[in-house]
């Protein structure tokens, strides 16, 4: 069957089986002659991916981690504890560890990613270090998103545009994707597109009114910085016949050539833990519907794993409290303080 006839629901199902499969598979092979002993005595011992890390310093925590673990580690069940707090983690600390963790580091004080304030789009900072620190950095990120994707936690609400898992696929990218990213590059660019010339000589019109070079400018930390587009792109103009030639140009600088590097990093971080078959069965459109779209919002989930702090789960307001909140939508749930 052809995977576009497959729902994504229906992959996204396929996926958590086969990742919880290889899980337990794993498991089984870490633990050895222990788990035999163990099943012997009527108990059940499995290994975990464990992670300890305190909420004040969760960034540093977790790539100190990764540091160190083993590759075959980061394919185990992820379990998490917030130190200095009480509870196991069935599913829920660790979905609260993943959203802690992407807010802290995609955040813009780390200077690795930007955010588009009119796209609301996460993507790589040109500004962006290029040191020992920085590149692990980048390597962690790729990380926690393939741990999140293998441990099934979708709906992480990391705001990377479909361009970011086209790089993934390894697919090309065009004009149309440097809308999601930076929409008033795009806009500019088609607007050099669709510029008709007013006299007979359009080359030297569309030359004076833009008075462009194949050349890209962009600020590092204050400093105006200029790189070439193509051999000599400095010192030659855009006319209107080469206008598309620049447009091509520039946008696969903005997308491919400016963060090229950092891109790599993080796709090594992925890689490390996202190796299924069925992952590479994805479009990317799938995948990133997968990853980053908003979790729903369930009224009788939230009940579930409520907690109770000096008041009694069965007090009638209480009840009643619950009965109001189910017939919220998702989005008047999202509006709820945290």
């Amino acid at each position: 069957m052809h995977r576009n006839l497959v729902s994504v629901a229906f992959k996204q199902k396929v996926l958590q089986v086969s990742n919880a499969i290889s899980q337990q598979r794993l498991q089984e092979q870490a633990a050895g002659p222990q788990h035999i002993l163990a099943l012997l005595s009527g108990q059940a011992i499995r290994p975990f991916f464990v992670m300890e890390v305190s909420r004040d310093k969760i960034v540093e925590d977790v790539a100190r981690v990764l540091r160190s673990a083993e590759a075959a580690a980061l394919h185990l069940p992820l379990k998490v504890k917030f130190t200095g707090e009480d509870g196991q983690d069935e599913g829920g600390v660790r979905r609260e560890f993943f959203q802690v963790l992407i807010r802290n580091l995609f955040d813009e004080s780390y200077g690795m990613f930007t955010h588009d304030p009119d796209s609301h789009a996460t993507w790589f900072s040109s500004n962006a270090l290029e040191t020992e620190d920085t590149d692990e950095l980048f390597k962690v990120c790729g990380t926690v998103i393939g741990l999140a994707v293998y441990n099934n936690e979708h709906g992480i609400e990391i705001h990377f545009p479909l361009a970011m898992f086209k790089k993934l696929k390894g697919e090309e990218l065009g004009l149309a994707d440097l809308q999601d990213i930076k929409p008033k590059v795009w806009m500019s660019l088609e607007q050099l597109l669709s510029w008709q010339p007013s006299t007979d000589n359009p080359n030297q019109e569309f030359e004076d009114t833009f008075c462009l070079t194949f050349s890209a400018c962009y600020d590092y930390f204050g400093e105006n910085r200029t790189v070439d587009l193509k051999p000599g792109g400095s010192e030659i103009p855009v006319t209107f016949d080469t206008r598309r030639e620049y447009v091509s140009l520039y946008c696969r600088w903005q997308l491919e050539g400016a963060n090229e590097r950092q891109f790599q990093l993080l796709a090594q971080g992925f890689e490390k833990v996202v190796d299924s078959a069925l992952w590479s069965f994805l479009t990317a459109e799938e995948a990133h519907l997968m990853v980053c779209s908003e979790p729903t919002l369930v009224a009788s989930e939230l009940r579930r794993l409520a907690h109770y702090e000096g008041f009694d789960a069965n007090e009638p307001y209480i009840q009643d409290f619950w009965k109001i909140l189910e017939s919220f939508d998702t989005a008047r749930l999202k509006k709820l303080p945290g």
